[in-house]
């Protein structure tokens, strides 16, 4: 057998046999305890998309398409304010894209116009700032060691990209090709994902960006993986490839077939940060009889708790935590509802 190819094997039966004992640290909690804070049938929110929470006062921010407006809410899902309208002026939106709430800031990312807005929770609109995008897509925005930082997506790329306040473009990180599929016949040999793990700073199908004041993270979708990016932009990658572990010599073979094993979580779909955990949501959970699961995982990537929402929530989610641990937030986006739920069950 070549070196090269024994490497690649060794490491990956590594990998999978601490992912194994990882995941007996933790166990699955169906929640039970929640409030449907907002229900479709209210139509206070009509094609509601990401959502924050902010602290003191703790409100409830969330980017509604519908009408283009960002909808601030109390604790209790009572509507108390609404930022913008349909436009391209000051403080206007054509399609809200993405959400950050910092320093007392919130931060609403435009794809149509390609643009910041920020935003005073008491006073409302602040400032603009217009991106040079160029020709190339970006899919998902935050802000982080005062920079724009924002994700690519297409044609082959997928980078996080930084800007200045002023739009310029400054800087990316990652790498879009993987030097191991160079090697050809070698990735028929091993499971996909091993050619992830051999190159920590390959981004592929970036599934959302967020930050607090310690780390910018990053999430892959189709391999479940995260990227955790510190003040001084240096990065750090862990992967959530765990359980069925002790079926993985027949994966890559049976996995082509579609009647072999899958993994515990396939599909990374959204995140939400607090100072202690993240909260990364799993839309694709064969191993949870196909329920939505959101799993807390402290920052040095180690997955703490795991909870299964309850089938009422649909399909299509968005995420948010408050920075005392307690609740979860969710957006279901196919009902144009939003639920609270008690991590901490009775």
């Amino acid at each position: 057998m070549k070196p090269l190819l024994l490497f690649l094997i060794l490491s990956f039966a590594i990998a999978c046999q601490s992912e194994k004992e990882e995941s007996s640290a933790y166990e699955t909690t169906t929640l039970v305890d929640y409030k449907v804070m907002i229900d479709y049938a209210d139509q206070k929110l009509l094609q509601p998309g990401q959502l924050v929470i902010s602290e003191e006062p703790e409100r409830i921010v969330v980017a509604d398409n519908g009408d283009n407006l960002l909808k601030l809410f109390n604790p209790e899902g009572e509507l108390i304010d609404e930022f913008g309208t349909e436009g391209s002026g000051p403080g206007e939106f054509m399609a809200i894209n993405s959400l950050h709430y910092f320093k007392d800031a919130l931060y609403a990312y435009d794809e149509g116009l390609s643009r910041f807005s920020k935003f005073d929770l008491e006073g409302g609109y602040v400032d603009s700032y217009p991106l040079q995008t160029g020709e190339l897509p970006f899919t998902y925005h935050t802000v982080f060691e005062g920079k724009l930082v924002t994700s690519t997506a297409g044609a082959g790329e997928s980078l996080v990209a930084t800007f200045t306040k002023d739009g310029t473009p400054e800087d990316t990180l990652g790498r879009s090709h993987s030097p191991v599929a160079e090697m050809g016949p070698i990735m028929t040999e091993i499971p996909q994902q091993a050619e992830n793990r051999q190159v920590p700073d390959y981004f592929t199908n970036i599934a959302n960006l967020i930050s607090n004041d310690d780390y910018l993270w990053a999430a892959m979708t189709a391999y479940p993986k995260l990227y955790r990016i510190d003040s001084s932009w240096q990065m750090d990658s862990f992967s959530f490839e765990v359980e069925r572990a002790e079926l993985i010599e027949d994966y890559y073979f049976e996995q082509q077939s579609g009647t072999g094993p899958v993994l515990n979580m396939q599909y990374i779909s959204d995140l939400a940060v607090t100072d202690q955990y993240l909260y990364v949501l799993n839309t694709v959970n064969f191993t949870e009889d196909y329920a939505a699961v959101i799993y807390q995982v402290n920052h040095e990537g180690h997955i703490e708790n795991r909870y299964k929402l309850p089938e009422h929530t649909g399909h299509s989610y968005r995420i948010a935590a408050n920075q005392d641990d307690e609740h979860v937030y969710v957006i279901n986006q196919d009902e144009a509802s939003l639920i609270r739920y008690d991590l901490h069950q009775p």
